[in-house]
């Protein structure tokens, strides 16, 4: 079953975020990581302790592969180089599945 992490961040480099999300993509992808949603602007997400300017929802075939993902040194490298610096804060959050299909009118 897929795993899905939400990801809300404070952007203070968008430059700097620009060029991690460059560098990052073929990490994420080699652990058959994408991008399901990717939105900017001020959210208000509740477990968080700050209101993120970006929000993101990735999706991993596996936990196996989230966690290879986070654990892969060339991405932990590209990670220090880049995402550290251009973000002032973030969360991240495991998004429980769900066995019921969705309700009518919701993506299905």
């Amino acid at each position: 079953m897929p795993v899905l992490r939400l990801v809300a961040l404070d952007i203070a480099d968008p430059a700097g975020y620009a060029r991690y999300r460059a560098a990052m993509a073929p990490h994420l992808a080699r652990h058959g990581g994408r991008f399901v949603l990717d939105v900017e602007g001020t959210a208000h997400i509740h477990p968080a302790g700050f209101a993120p300017g970006r929000v993101l929802l990735i999706e991993f075939p596996t936990e196996e592969d989230a966690a290879g993902f986070m654990g892969d040194p060339a991405y932990r490298a590209v990670r220090a180089r880049h995402f550290d610096p251009a973000v002032a804060q973030t969360e991240a959050f495991r998004v429980p599945s769900s066995p019921h299909p969705p309700a009518s009118g919701w993506g299905g």
